[in-house]
């Protein structure tokens, strides 16, 4: 059996050997999003909104537009936490909510990371803007349909689409 000494010597040889965990030397750094280990393939980050992470995120969204809900807006607020963990957002108004209620087409408009905030140039102006037209040249935008089964439950089909 070792002793405290032969255990604590051994523990700094190697913390020594492979490097501090907040350094980038020896061969067990830390890897984080963005790092460039990472990225290499752009498709895996859902947040670049490349058209492939959009095509990703839309088959989560197709998923879930696969089963009946008894009440669509709770359909969409578990869209919406999904859609959150990638920076983007959407805003549902109680008129949105009672619309999708019945059947009907919405066209919600997406936000990234709760939009953004810069200085337009002038003394103390500032612009705000869904922080996805400066990325993309144009925003984006959640479609919502909502049709009603011959059961009573709601089937609720919900994609990211272009905005403007």
């Amino acid at each position: 059996m070792k002793s405290y000494k032969e255990m604590r010597k051994t523990i700094t040889e190697r913390s020594v050997a492979f490097g501090s965990a907040f350094d980038n030397i020896g061969s067990h750094a830390r890897v984080g999003p963005l790092d460039g280990d990472n990225s290499v393939d752009a498709n895996t980050n859902l947040s670049s909104l490349t058209p492939a992470a959009i095509a990703r995120i839309n088959t989560y969204l197709g998923a879930m537009s696969a089963k009946p809900y008894i009440d669509p807006v709770s359909a969409l607020k578990q869209a919406q936490g999904r859609l959150q963990i990638v920076g983007l957002d959407f805003t549902m108004t109680k008129d949105c909510a009672m619309r999708l209620a019945n059947e009907s087409e919405e066209i919600i408009p997406l936000v990234r990371f709760g939009g953004t905030l810069r200085a337009d140039g002038s003394v103390y102006g500032y612009t705000r803007d869904d922080g996805i037209t400066p990325l993309l040249g144009h925003g984006l935008a959640l479609k919502v349909e909502t049709h009603k089964l011959p059961n009573g439950l709601v089937q609720v089909d919900a994609m990211i689409v272009p905005n403007g």
